[in-house]
């Protein structure tokens, strides 16, 4: 089970570094890939000490049946005060093309201040 789940986290990872690799405009790609790096490197971290201070309290049973509310409400919670999530979409790739057409390199584009290059 450890091999499969390991196996499992493998996919996931990749799965979310190419969907933040494909979906993130060239400006913004390196902050983003690093509070996703960051949360993943931290996250399992601070939830393995969390699970052992909720397994002290209750046995390793009562531990998943607690994470796994707490995890329910957490969900419940960022999708009631954030509604912008449940309305998200992902820009289709010709969206995507016109947008950075309409940037330019600099990330400066229609209706924002622009540098003038005189010569």
């Amino acid at each position: 089970m450890l091999a499969v789940g390991g196996a499992a986290g493998t996919v996931y990872e990749i799965l979310e570094y190419a969907l933040v690799q494909h979906h993130t405009p060239d400006r913004l790609r390196g902050r983003v890939v690093s509070v996703v790096t960051a949360q993943g490197t931290t996250g399992n971290v601070l939830g393995d000490v969390e699970v052992a201070l909720v397994a002290r309290w209750f046995n390793p049973a009562g531990a998943a049946v607690v994470n796994g509310a707490v995890c329910a409400v957490a969900a419940v919670l960022a999708a009631v005060l954030v509604p912008g999530l449940r309305r998200a979409t992902l820009p289709r790739d010709e969206d995507e093309a016109g947008a950075d057409a309409l940037e330019g390199p600099s990330g400066t584009g229609p209706g924002r201040d622009a540098p003038t290059v005189v010569g």
